[in-house]
């Protein structure tokens, strides 16, 4: 049985976020725009850690 990938927290698995745009010296808001999840790089799965990709790959 293989355990399915857990969906990326920052993104929710949807491989996009909603970042707010921000204008001005007071950096007003003015709006948003969706743009690409840069934790999970658009694959919408929690990446592995550090300690979890050194342990694969030094067995």
């Amino acid at each position: 049985m293989t355990d399915s990938p857990e969906p990326c927290t920052a993104c929710e698995g949807g491989q996009t976020v909603t970042v707010p745009v921000r204008v001005g010296r007071a950096r007003r808001r003015v709006g948003s725009q969706d743009g690409w999840c840069l934790r999970c790089f658009g694959t919408g799965t929690e990446p592995a850690s550090c300690d979890e990709t050194r342990e694969e790959d030094n067995p």
